[in-house]
């Protein structure tokens, strides 16, 4: 099997939002995409499935090691060194996305906002940061994609809350969800209450992210912009989707149907970001990056 059928169909059993805006994507735009996928899946997948943390964390050591030196490692590690070297990405994003994916070996509960964001965007911005030179984008675009990233993870930690504590993981802050992942699977009434809150106030804070994201699609070529647009709207709806089932993250994950991203891809290509979202372009992008400017590999 090739690296780009592997990673190919890593991205459609795994990433189905993404692949479904993947259609809107050239050939090779998607298969670079893909690839990258299928290294951020691996290196999750690690810290996710291992029964040894200890292990598992020598092994993203190793892995940052080899990506930093671009030495050999393994298959998935070799391919993703040839991607970042074939397009130039930034070689300290790699290195945020394993350091981010490390902190999940360790006790996960949050104390406030700043660690949320911080959190988020060593394991997502950065990736947004990444596909950066795959889509073509102008640089004055970065910051835009790294904030389309963070709102993606603050969508998967709102829809993920009760997979999460299962694995003794609580992402909402302490300051939104003063509760332990321990209660959480408890799942006591009064315990609903305080994550649904946390849910909601992630789920708003992603929505400032969102439509920065959103405001740097004129930075992208034609050629990626649609996929971007379809790729953001769909995830978004993840958010409205649990809103829907008025945030009973209890009962397993909300999905959206092929014919609801169908619907989504077609409103987004005709009438393009909602009002609703509209309304929340009033913050800076600088004002975003607040908690993140220390990590950035740059100046937005």
């Amino acid at each position: 099997m090739s690296n780009n059928t592997y990673a190919l169909s890593v991205l459609s059993k795994h990433g189905k939002s993404f692949r479904f805006a993947g259609h809107f994507l050239s050939k090779e735009k998607l298969e670079q995409a893909a690839r990258l996928y299928a290294f951020c899946r691996y290196i999750d997948d690690i810290a996710d499935e291992s029964v040894d943390k200890t292990q598992a964390y020598a092994e993203l050591c190793d892995i940052q090691t080899a990506v930093e030196n671009e030495t050999h490692y393994s298959d998935k590690v070799d391919d993703f060194v040839s991607l970042k070297k074939e397009l130039n990405i930034n070689s300290v994003a790699p290195l945020q996305l394993i350091e981010g994916v490390k902190s999940d070996l360790s006790t996960v509960a949050f104390a406030n906002e700043r660690e949320l964001i911080r959190y988020c965007y060593r394991v997502a911005g950065v990736v947004g940061l990444m596909m950066c030179p795959i889509l073509g984008a102008n640089k004055k675009g970065y910051g835009n994609a790294i904030n389309l990233g963070i709102e993606m993870q603050l969508t998967n930690i709102s829809r993920d809350v009760m997979e999460d504590a299962q694995m003794g993981r609580r992402y909402l802050p302490a300051t939104w969800c003063s509760t332990s992942a321990q209660d959480i699977v408890y799942n006591s009434k009064a315990t609903q209450q305080r994550v649904i809150r946390g849910i909601q106030k992630a789920l708003n804070l992603s929505e400032y992210y969102y439509a920065s994201g959103w405001k740097g699609l004129p930075f992208l070529p034609k050629s990626s912009r649609s996929a971007i647009a379809i790729a953001g709207s769909v995830y978004r709806q993840i958010g409205l989707e649990l809103a829907n089932v008025e945030y009973c993250y209890w009962k397993g994950r909300v999905k959206t149907s092929s014919f609801k991203k169908l619907f989504i891809a077609g409103k987004t290509l005709t009438v393009g970001v909602s009002s609703s979202v509209e309304k929340q372009t009033d913050m800076p992008t600088k004002m975003l990056h607040t908690n993140i400017f220390d990590l950035m590999p740059f100046e937005v």
